[in-house]
């Protein structure tokens, strides 16, 4: 998950872009991610704006690598 948090003295919307191209449907200050794959690195950044403009944030980059074979554990259970 990716969070932004914007201010302004009224209201504003979201906007998340990754490699600067709006993500379908993220349009709130949360980006959730489910069954991350390569495909769904880059550049992500966060787009608020209300009336009186827009701002958007610095990009995070965004790195998946993928594991493959046998599940193994990273901590055993305590």
């Amino acid at each position: 998950m990716l969070r932004a948090r914007a201010t302004a003295r009224r209201g504003f919307a979201y906007q998340w872009l990754r490699n600067g191209a709006p993500v379908l449907g993220a349009v709130t200050a949360q980006l959730r991610f489910g069954g991350l794959t390569a495909a769904h690195g880059g550049e992500y950044a966060c787009k608020a704006s209300n009336r009186w403009g827009t701002a958007v944030s610095e990009a995070a980059l965004l790195e998946v690598e993928e594991v493959g074979g046998e599940p193994f554990f990273v901590e055993h259970p305590r």
